[in-house]
């Protein structure tokens, strides 16, 4: 049951939706990730395989280099990160758990 109408489109809105308009984003539909969080990934540009380092402070490791990793990514933003994950099948752990997260323990065996 619309509650008003929008002065800007004429579209009405209701309760849930005050006091953004249907045609309005409330925000960013892809959110940043922390610096401290960022995922630095090494890519085949021909074969399209990733690598994901231990260490993203370092250059890329000759052996890298050798089998053809020449590309360095950062990734910046969530959506990024999670096709990442479905594309490697790996977790960013950082994103996904609290470091005092009960459930992180018992997931990850540590408890």
């Amino acid at each position: 049951m619309p509650i008003a109408i929008c002065e800007d489109c004429g579209k009405s809105y209701g309760i849930g939706q005050w006091p953004h308009c249907p045609h309005d984003r409330v925000g960013s539909s892809d959110a940043q990730i922390h610096t401290s969080e960022k995922v630095t990934v090494y890519e085949n540009p021909t074969t399209g395989e990733v690598r994901i380092p231990g260490r993203a402070d370092r250059p890329i490791h000759p052996k890298y280099l050798a089998a053809g990793f020449t590309n360095r990514k950062t990734i910046d933003t969530h959506s990024q990160l999670r096709q990442l994950e479905k594309k490697t099948g790996t977790i960013h752990e950082e994103s996904n758990y609290t470091r005092n997260s009960v459930t992180a323990e018992r997931d990850t065996g540590s408890r």
